[in-house]
């Protein structure tokens, strides 16, 4: 408040008093009230004015600002209506009223308030940004990017716009326009960190990592204490392999901002492949207890669990429950009757949810399998939630099926998009994993919801009520711990899409260099401190045996040195091992060559890197396991009808890979026999696995047309 103002305030309250029906003095005093920031007494005063005089339009304007900047959104609305009354073709209050509704989340009516505004005066820029604004949080990217180029059209050095529509074009997938949006706005403000911080985002999403941490850094050198450029940069050194440098910089966030739930739940996740996964279950209970609703560290904790080799499966169970318990139940009571058509026999909409239609294991194993599917019986929509595209997301488009992008819409708009598509089955490919869209299928969009492929436990939700599977993943003793109903496939939950790398299987290794090489490609997580200790029992009895361990995590040469450590503490020397980074797909596939036998890790046993090596002429040994998660290895060999190489306990385990190494013209043959094995297994066999898969599908249907629903299970 200022000394003037206030006098001013005082002085029309005198005048007031001698001349209360002063129209004019009413309003004086409003504004001055109004400009002091006293909005209840500035309402009360145009009040009295409009009490006077009901045609004031200055004072309707005004009252609706106050009441507007009061979070009197109701009385702002109707005061800029009773504005528009005495002004209809006044463009600025169509406006107002516009942004008012848009407040309310009155959205269809704002939108049409913007339209007016812009039709009685198409250059007003405020109109357009905020109708783009408004466009974007309805998922209407295509429309919000028009209307914020027509902004620009007016004020092309409008950094704010710029700004904005880059997001959008991101949103949108089109990420090249995006980074030329941000970098227009940096170059309208070169010394903005954030606009370093929104031009590196989108950097990320484009993959060109070593430009986003640039940009991240120079962030950071304008504004050292920014805690998201800190975060950022940690989750893009992660995408490098420089993980101990992501810790750092995910630490240096925190200790700026220790209330920072995304970056425990992104320290989580690189300890995590670190292979640090108490401490990273730790960081994901810091950032629950700062934000109980944090979905992503919920869904990221029931994974991370999942790495313990000891965690009983009911408690596991629970927790799924307890997710749903959390998010799902408020939004049962709001599920709606689906109206689709009850015909058991008519072609039904099958909808694919995942955020990894891409390079992504659920990517190949989904492609093969969408080849073959019936186009005369089925009506198929991908439903893609990520903007990222690549070989195999072209691939997957150019089999012509619908597609959907629900990357960026919230997850009413998703669902309802669903719904309107007329899906019958919902079929979600990610589970808990990244990218998912749980709370989609929280809300019912379809009569039947499936889980499938991408997760390796319950979803937790009553809404799905089907896993598939095969008898060797969840074993009928173990449905129990399912909400969902098993739905088993008479071979397997997998379908291997061969590689189109052309990389041909060599002869054993062991035979030219005189001596055994064991492998494994799995993420570096998997490998515990009783997977070490077992494998380094394994080296010890096979005499110059070899290890060689290839993952992602491996690019970081601390994390090698913590493996030699770890492998040391039970007699290992470095010259046993070989340790690899990432590497691209055609080279991964040739690294083959150099194993003779692949080492299954459990209780989080592999499967694609299990079938890749299996492609490339490497036999591999797995454990009996108690959970889906544990029982992949167990799947596979069942399908190659390798059932002996699947070992019932640790000795059992560790007395395969002696006698296998210890066999090596029975590893020369077996290697140059698997290739054909695996494509003539039901794992190859598309066209089987399409027909079987359309044949659940079907009967899924049909139970719901005869209203026989699964039932919903409960903790036990």
């Amino acid at each position: 408040m200022t000394e003037e103002g206030l006098a001013n305030i005082a002085n029309y309250r005198r005048a007031l008093a001698a001349n209360p029906n002063s129209i004019e003095l009413h309003c004086r005093l409003a504004v001055a009230l109004q400009q002091q920031g006293q909005l209840e007494a500035a309402i009360a005063s145009y009040q009295r004015a409009l009490a006077l005089k009901p045609d004031l339009l200055p004072a309707y304007v005004n009252l609706a600002h106050s009441q507007q900047a009061l979070g009197q959104l109701d009385a702002a609305a109707t005061n800029y209506l009773h504005a528009l009354n005495l002004m209809p073709n006044s463009a600025e209050l169509h406006c107002y009223l516009a942004a008012t509704l848009q407040k309310k989340g009155q959205l269809e009516a704002a939108a049409l308030s913007y339209q007016r505004a812009l039709a009685l005066q198409p250059n007003l820029a405020v109109a357009h940004i905020n109708l783009a604004q408004l466009l974007r949080d309805q998922g209407e990217f295509g429309a919000a990017i028009a209307s914020y180029r027509q902004a620009l059209a007016l004020d092309a050095n409008n950094a704010d716009v710029h700004t904005e529509l880059g997001i959008a074009l991101g949103k949108h997938g089109e990420l090249d326009a995006a980074i030329i949006s941000h970098r227009s706005a940096l170059a309208l403000r070169p010394n903005s960190a954030a606009a370093h911080v929104n031009l590196g985002v989108t950097l990320y999403q484009h993959g060109a990592y070593s430009e986003a941490i640039e940009h991240y850094r120079q962030a950071l050198a304008l504004e050292p204490n920014l805690t998201v450029a800190h975060n950022n940069l940690g989750a893009t050194l992660t995408q490098q392999g420089e993980l101990s440098a992501a810790v750092t910089s995910y630490r240096n966030a925190l200790a700026l901002q220790s209330n920072f739930p995304s970056a425990y739940c992104n320290l989580s996740s690189v300890l995590k492949d670190q292979g640090n996964v108490e401490e990273a279950i730790t960081c994901l209970q810091r950032a629950l207890a700062l934000q109980p609703n944090y979905i992503q560290a919920r869904s990221d904790y029931l994974i991370a669990l999942q790495y313990l080799a000891d965690y009983p499966r009911q408690k596991l169970f629970a927790e799924h429950l307890a997710f749903a318990d959390r998010f799902e139940a408020p939004l049962r009571a709001h599920w709606q009757a689906h109206a689709n058509s009850r015909d058991p026999q008519r072609r039904i909409k099958i909808g694919f949810v995942s955020g990894d239609l891409r390079t992504h294991p659920v990517g190949f194993f989904l492609l093969n399998v969408l080849r073959h599917m019936n186009r005369h019986t089925l009506d198929i929509t991908l439903y893609s939630n990520n903007s990222i595209s690549d070989n195999v997301t072209v691939q997957l488009r150019e089999l012509e099926y619908n597609w959907s992008a629900l990357d960026g819409l919230s997850d009413d708009a998703a669902a309802q998009r669903i719904r309107a598509d007329g899906i019958d089955i919902l079929i979600d490919l990610s589970g808990h994993t990244g990218g998912n869209r749980l709370l989609v299928f929280a809300r019912k969009p379809a009569p039947v919801q499936v889980n499938w492929l991408g997760y390796w436990a319950t979803s937790g939700l009553q809404a799905i009520g089907y896993i598939l599977c095969d008898e060797q993943s969840i074993p009928a003793d173990e449905a129990k711990f399912f909400v969902e109903q098993p739905w088993y496939l008479p071979a397997t939950r997998l379908c291997f899409t061969p590689p189109s790398e052309n990389i041909a299987v060599d002869t054993l290794p062991a035979l030219n260099n005189g001596y055994v090489t064991f492998g494994c490609f799995n993420n570096h997580t998997k490998m515990t401190e009783a997977i070490v200790a077992l494998w380094a029992q394994i080296l010890l009895k096979v005499a110059n045996s070899r290890l060689f361990l290839k993952s992602n995590a491996l690019r970081d040469p601390t994390i090698q040195q913590s493996v030699i450590a770890r492998f040391a503490a039970h007699g290992i020397g470095a010259d046993r091992l070989l340790l690899e980074g990432y590497s691209e797909r055609a080279s991964y596939f040739a690294a083959y060559n150099r194993v003779d036998i692949s080492l299954d890790p459990f209780p989080f046993t592999g499967a694609t890197t299990s079938i890749d090596g299996i492609w490339m002429g490497v036999p591999l040994i797995t454990r009996r396991g108690d959970r889906l998660v544990a029982h992949q290895g167990e799947s596979i060999l069942h399908n190659l009808a390798m059932v002996d190489w699947i070992a019932d306990n640790d000795e059992a385990y560790i007395a395969q890979a002696v006698a296998r190494a210890n066999d090596l013209a029975n590893l020369a043959e077996l290697r140059g026999q698997l290739r054909a094995r695996l494509l003539a297994s039901p794992l190859c066999d598309a066209p089987r696995f399409a027909r079987d898969l359309e044949h659940a599908l079907r009967g899924m249907w049909q139970r719901w047309c005869e209203s026989i629903q699964p039932a919903t299970r409960v903790a036990e």
